[in-house]
């Protein structure tokens, strides 16, 4: 008689929410230790797993408790390129900066490694008050939060800038990955052309100017950080896997200050963007900019060209670089012709002078 085939042993990610649901390539006979435990195993962490998350294709993470000390800990498991890119990044600097006195707490690296092929990052969380984005609609907590944001700002970069003139070298490392991310995410959008005028503004404002470089968190924004129970304080930092040890000041302020415009108007970034560029920033915008230019001694007129810097950093890295959101490139046309209106009025001013 013929002989029953073998069952095919499959292969793909299995998720679920309890002990060893969570694995790689097993069959109903032959259930092996999860992808999980094996991570687990390889750390020796003996980890409860509280909750997962999974963002195809990027990857998932496990939120759970070290059962020994209670601790709460993610680890990260990146699947797509980008994401294994960024992740490390997120490594990287928390455990550099982890060696500074900082005025916040920022996650603890704990382990980083590879199972079968899958990179795996894990590290303590934090702890903290999440800001509910519903409270910003409220005007005295919106200027807590926001004058929060900015002073651990101004504490952590302050402590850590290095005063630096803008020679050609710095130009290209610092400015130019920038400026062509930005190039490459408007590639044939409507607005695209205007950008050499836009990044020739940039470069020749900056050039020979003395400017502090700072470590950038690269999405510093209310809901990446946590605060104390009154809101006054910045507790704790996450996400920093679009962090810079060496980059531009304010592009994180500027930043900032638009995700909580967002908040409070349900408006999208790009309108946001073109209407400072166009009219400015409002009153306690423009106080809060500058408490954060005295105390990192930034010129006031580099101020826009660096708003204009800031535009095109949430472009190319935050929105290109880092998830490639394609489908955004329609909705810049208004910011790039807001930047390049004062690319041309700087111009028109140097001509003149």
């Amino acid at each position: 008689s013929a002989q029953p085939e073998p069952k095919k042993r499959v292969c793909g990610w299995l998720t679920g929410y309890r002990g060893g649901a969570i694995g790689i390539a097993v069959s109903n006979e032959n259930a092996g230790p999860s992808l999980f435990e094996q991570v687990m195993a390889a750390v020796s962490l003996d980890v409860d797993i509280d909750r997962y998350i999974f963002a195809h294709p990027i990857g998932f993470s496990l939120i759970g408790h070290e059962r020994a000390t209670r601790r709460r800990l993610i680890v990260r498991m990146p699947m797509e390129e980008r994401a294994v890119s960024r992740t490390r990044v997120n490594f990287d600097i928390t455990t550099e900066l982890r060696r500074h006195k900082l005025p916040f707490g920022i996650p603890i690296s704990v382990a980083r490694g590879e199972v079968h092929g899958q990179p795996f990052f894990a590290e303590e969380m934090l702890d903290g008050n999440a800001v509910d984005r519903v409270e910003l609609c409220r005007p005295h907590v919106y200027e807590r939060v926001a004058r929060a944001g900015v002073r651990a700002l101004i504490d952590f970069q302050r402590s850590l800038r290095e005063c630096t003139t803008f020679t050609p070298a710095v130009i290209n490392r610092v400015l130019s990955p920038v400026l062509n991310a930005a190039e490459e995410a408007l590639a044939g959008h409507t607005g695209s052309h205007l950008l050499r005028d836009i990044n020739a503004y940039i470069v020749n404002s900056l050039a020979g100017r003395s400017l502090p470089l700072v470590p950038v968190h690269g999405d510093f924004t209310y809901d990446n950080i946590l605060l104390d129970r009154e809101k006054r304080t910045v507790a704790g930092v996450f996400d920093w896997d679009l962090a810079e040890r060496h980059g531009v000041p304010l592009v994180d302020l500027f930043y900032y200050l638009a995700a909580m415009n967002r908040a409070r108007t349900n408006r999208t970034f790009p309108p946001i963007f073109s209407e400072v560029l166009r009219t400015g920033f409002d009153y306690l915008e423009r106080s809060l900019i500058a408490d954060y230019c005295r105390a990192l001694e930034i010129p006031d007129d580099l101020q826009k060209v660096l708003f204009a810097f800031s535009a095109l950093h949430h472009i190319g890295v935050r929105e290109y670089r880092a998830e490639r959101y394609l489908y955004l490139k329609s909705y810049w046309t208004e910011t790039m012709e807001a930047a390049a209106a004062l690319a041309a009025a700087a111009t028109l001013e140097e001509v003149l002078a």
